[in-house]
């Protein structure tokens, strides 16, 4: 095995493309809402997959992997670090800058930091690399609640239910109480 050390301090296997690390092979849990949503109390939820055309994995010369890097962040993201994870998936975007998922996961960390504007412009990354992603649509409409622009908000949740996604009632319901309007 060809180690060598990344800036987070954990060994990075470059002949297995993965990280030696004990956090890498702890279980995910299991998510508390669905349709990769953030409850109104800021909990974070895991997203659902993000369906992608197939392509080579993004590495570098030194054999590091967009992927990598993005399946470690979700796993930090999960642990609740969200500085560790922000920070894997800035790697894996400038490994691979065409990854909705990677934008759209970095948008949840910053909006469970409360970095709202971050998190909308990373939703709206993910939307425009993949406009029929809901669940983009449906964090940006939480970020966008979070900074008092009830309106956006209101246009991301329509927009994420005709491509099918699902809006948490909970969301919905202070949406509508901070909104005081019903759709």
């Amino acid at each position: 095995m060809t180690s060598t050390p990344h800036r987070s301090g954990v060994p990075f296997d470059a002949e297995n493309e993965r990280f030696s690390s004990p956090v890498a092979e702890k279980p995910k849990p299991a998510a508390t809402t669905s349709g990769g949503m953030v409850s109104p109390k800021g909990d974070h939820v895991t997203p659902p997959p993000v369906a992608e055309a197939p392509k080579p994995p993004a590495t570098t010369s030194g054999g590091e992997s967009a992927e990598v890097y993005t399946k470690r962040a979700a796993t930090f993201a999960a642990e609740g670090d969200y500085d560790a994870a922000i920070t894997d998936f800035i790697r894996a975007i400038e490994l691979d800058p065409r990854l909705p998922g990677a934008y759209h996961n970095r948008g949840i960390a910053r909006l469970a930091r409360g970095d709202y504007d971050a998190a909308i412009a990373d939703y709206t990354v993910a939307i425009e690399l993949d406009p029929r992603f809901a669940a983009a649509y449906c964090g940006r409409a939480v970020a966008h609640l979070r900074n008092g622009d009830h309106d956006k908000a209101w246009d991301d949740v329509q927009q994420c239910r005709r491509l099918g996604g699902t809006v948490h009632p909970e969301f919905l319901a202070e949406l509508r109480k901070a909104s005081g309007r019903e759709e």
